[in-house]
């Protein structure tokens, strides 16, 4: 719970195919459709089984993309963190790089070691509580 947060970036919709496995559509900011089975999502997935009592510690669940692509999320672990029930996943997959990125820093650069300005998250920051 982040009161800071006034709003949901990315949702995912899943539905329990005849086999067992989870197809997933993660939707993201601007309305993309995310091309992998969402880890983050795949893994509130596992929570909430697990809640509802419909899988157990060591029970893996397999969760497919709109294209595709798997990931199989094993509950590892349960515990509590703040107060609140939690689950361990692990998650395994298969995945690809699409890009590469070199970053490099001039030796003379003043701000070499970093900078803050407020308004450096850009549209995203609207739904953070500037206040809080």
């Amino acid at each position: 719970e982040i009161s800071a947060i006034h709003g949901i970036a990315y949702v995912m919709f899943r539905q329990v195919g005849d086999t067992g496995q989870t197809c997933t559509a993660t939707v993201m900011p601007p309305g993309r459709l995310d091309r992998s089975p969402c880890g983050t999502g795949s893994s509130a997935h596992l929570a909430s089984l697990h809640a509802r009592g419909q899988i157990a510690v060591g029970e893996t669940i397999t969760t497919r993309s709109v294209i595709g692509s798997e990931f199989r999320v094993t509950l590892r672990g349960v515990g509590e963190i703040a107060g609140r029930p939690a689950v361990m996943p692990t998650i395994s997959g298969r995945g690809w790089r699409f890009g590469e990125t070199v970053i490099e820093v001039d030796r003379d650069d003043a701000f070499a070691s970093g900078y803050a300005v407020s308004d450096v998250w850009g549209v995203g920051a609207a739904m953070l509580d500037r206040d809080g």
